[in-house]
């Protein structure tokens, strides 16, 4: 039940409809729930409503040592990075990390973030202002998606929701040619 209601705040918080967003967190607390992943996604939508710069500073740090002590981030920090108006330094730390992990089922997590995830994480709702930047697309690329898109002929659905920002399928096909 708990993560039901995570995914409504985060609707909530995605939509703007922060009234919603504080009954909701309400609800959550008169019942008791507070897990870590309840916790930090509260925060962190909580920062998106009300920017700290504290909490920006922090989150952006907590991801540099990630990459500086794994070689890697979580998937999750790169969409709530860009989403904490980090984006360069969201963009910088892509294109430093390796994913690696993300398919090694049997490797050492990377520490931190908003909770477990997969990459289908990219592709959610609240990633759409990342996903509107065509270096978005090399991050695909590093996951391996654009080469199982462009051989397969098999697109994601948001290569025609991003059609008026940038070629999403053109620049697929560009970067698994330059590899």
């Amino acid at each position: 039940v708990e993560f039901i209601l995570i995914d409504a705040m985060a609707g909530a918080a995605i939509s703007g409809n922060w009234a919603r967003f504080s009954e909701l967190v309400e609800a959550a607390r008169t019942r008791g729930f507070g897990s870590r992943p309840f916790n930090e996604i509260r925060v962190f939508y909580e920062n998106l409503r009300r920017p700290d710069p504290a909490f920006k500073t922090q989150f952006l740090r907590l991801a540099q040592r990630a990459l500086a002590i794994t070689g890697a981030v979580r998937l999750d920090f790169t969409y709530a990075l860009h989403a904490t108006a980090c984006r360069e330094e969201a963009f910088d730390i892509i294109d430093r990390a390796s994913f690696a992990h993300v398919f090694d089922r049997d490797g050492a997590p990377v520490a931190g973030g908003l909770g477990e995830t997969t990459p289908a994480i990219i592709f959610a709702a609240p990633n759409f202002p990342m996903m509107r930047d065509i270096r978005f697309v090399q991050l695909c690329a590093k996951l391996g998606l654009c080469d199982y898109w462009v051989k397969g002929d098999i697109w994601p659905d948001c290569a025609e929701q991003l059609a008026e920002y940038y070629g999403f399928k053109a620049e697929a096909r560009r970067l698994v040619a330059s590899v």
